[in-house]
């Protein structure tokens, strides 16, 4: 079995991430390029590049380029979200039906468009990852221990999907392909997510 090498980053703490902050800035969906969003975020096959997946997401409740266009243009996530908020009457009718998946689909592509910090999540181990905060928000995280923590679970799910590449993986019994390239590959992920955290392609 070939042996891949082990992510740089090594994370020595115990018991859960309670909160998205400090050395786990990385995880919020504000994180930009400051926190090491340096190539940005993309939102299934739109050529937009946004900044943070904040404004990802946000432009991903719109069927219009336009008014995603828009939003990614905003400076800052907390403008994208409140210009999606000015929009809101153009928003997907199913929104809330769609929000998960879209969630989903541009945590991955956070992670794979942004290798290193592919690197520090995989390094958080079997952590639980909670989007600790103070803003009432118990839908994507948990506020004064009350919560569902949607966010948390999707990073969790991400991490799961990212530590399946540091051991061989030959695809067995999947059809799943390279969103890049058309090979199998892991679900959801391109061959050079694989490619740029183990130096290892396709199996």
């Amino acid at each position: 079995m070939r042996a891949f090498p082990m992510p740089k980053w090594v994370d020595d703490g115990a018991g859960p991430i309670a909160a998205f902050d400090g050395a786990y800035s990385y995880l919020s969906n504000f994180a930009g390029p400051g926190e090491g969003v340096l190539n940005g975020v993309r939102y299934q096959d739109d050529e937009i590049l946004y900044r943070t997946s904040e404004h990802a997401y946000q432009a991903a409740k719109f069927a219009s380029p336009a008014v995603r266009k828009w939003i990614a243009a905003q400076e800052t996530p907390s403008a994208a979200k409140y210009q999606a908020r000015a929009y809101a009457g153009k928003a997907y009718k199913d929104w809330p039906a769609r929000s998960l998946e879209a969630m989903a689909t541009i945590l991955r592509s956070k992670f794979d468009l942004n290798p290193e910090l592919a690197q520090r999540l995989v390094s958080t181990g079997s952590r639980e990852l909670v989007e600790g905060n103070l803003w009432g928000d118990v839908f994507w995280g948990v506020c004064r221990c009350k919560g569902e923590n949607h966010l948390g679970r999707l990073l969790m799910q991400v991490r799961h999907e990212l530590q399946r590449f540091s051991t061989r993986w030959s695809g067995e019994g999947t059809q799943n392909l390279c969103i890049g390239c058309g090979e199998k590959i892991h679900p959801g992920w391109s061959c050079a997510t694989a490619a740029n955290m183990f130096g290892r392609g396709h199996t």
